[in-house]
């Protein structure tokens, strides 16, 4: 049902609008170094209709279970925000919602708004949309890639209605030691997340409620991202070990495995994968971490609570921990 004219005005006139894109971002070095992702990304779309960054499985799969915890949250007529909308793909299965995107590389929105999504160009840290604008807020695969993760916090919040609804979705537990050696690229993921670090950041911090989370699509990415690693001083360990009794109840077991070498280890599994495709799968779920994690947060409808998640003294400051730390609102 998205209107022709959005009902969600800007706070402040663009810096330009460009092909029917309204421009709140200038160009600067970490702008274009997404829109050249962005361009790669969408010529190997137009040439071999693929997204060369992730398979079409996984891309939709991980979109899906998004998706379904926003069917959860979502009324017909609700205006939503997808912060990080790309070629807007999640909002298009939401044609009974408001919808609006919010992006940094001009070659998505400009394929995205031709889907009757109501499109701006504009840093995640630097959001012009008003306070309370939005029923609910969805932010997948872009906050380990801002460089203000407090800022952007700030503005995800603030422009979401209390008792409305962030639904975030990020990579989980995982390994940048990639991303630190990658030079395709001047930057792309800048931070890791957990699902800990995700609850302080938006409960401890900003004051939300915590809904829910699912750590989804568990994915063998080589040994780094296994539930279970062997030993990198195993050697150490086993030195301990055999000064322990041997009739010590598993003491057998912790000196077989911390023998066990990663080399060995990373062999064993790829040799399953290439021989035995059907129970790598069954080994992959049940040894590999999972490759994301969707994360659902409640605004409250009023502060009742600090933002430590303790209850407070009659009195007592009630505002969120960065309010109470800066001083200042997030606008």
């Amino acid at each position: 049902m998205n209107s022709d004219r959005p009902t969600v005005a800007f706070t402040r006139r663009p810096l330009n609008v460009v092909s029917g894109v309204p421009i709140f971002a200038a160009s600067d070095s970490y702008i274009r170094n997404y829109d050249a992702i962005a361009r790669d990304h969408l010529a190997t779309l137009d040439k071999d209709g693929i997204n060369p960054f992730m398979n079409e499985h996984e891309w939709t799969e991980l979109e899906e279970t998004t998706a379904s915890h926003m069917r959860q949250l979502l009324r017909p007529g609700d205006r939503v925000l997808d912060a990080g909308v790309g070629l807007g793909r999640l909002l298009a299965r939401f044609p009974d919602q408001e919808r609006y995107g919010v992006d940094i590389a001009l070659g998505y929105l400009d394929r995205t708004k031709q889907c009757g999504i109501h499109v701006a160009l504009a840093k995640l840290e630097d959001l012009p949309y008003p306070n309370a604008a939005f029923d609910l807020v969805v932010a997948t695969d872009v906050l380990e890639h801002v460089l203000d993760l407090h800022r952007a916090s700030q503005q995800l919040v603030r422009i979401l209605k209390p008792g409305g609804h962030l639904v975030i979705r990020v990579p989980f537990e995982e390994d940048l030691k990639s991303y630190y050696h990658y030079r395709d690229y001047e930057l792309v993921h800048v931070r890791r997340f957990d699902l800990w670090s995700l609850r302080i950041q938006f409960e401890r911090i900003y004051g939300m409620d915590y809904v829910r989370h699912e750590t989804v699509l568990p994915k063998w990415r080589g040994l780094t991202t296994m539930r279970v690693t062997p030993m990198t001083d195993g050697e150490a360990v086993r030195n301990i070990l055999s000064q322990l009794p041997d009739d010590m109840k598993s003491v057998a077991e912790l000196r077989h495995f911390s023998s066990l070498q990663p080399q060995d280890l990373l062999a064993f599994i790829n040799g399953v994968a290439g021989s035995h495709p059907e129970l790598f799968s069954k080994l992959e779920s049940l040894l590999a971490n999972y490759l994301e994690i969707n994360i659902v947060f409640r605004k409250p409808v009023a502060q009742s609570r600090s933002s430590f998640g303790l209850d407070c003294d009659r009195g007592a400051d009630r505002s969120p921990l960065w309010r109470r730390i800066f001083g200042r609102p997030a606008t």
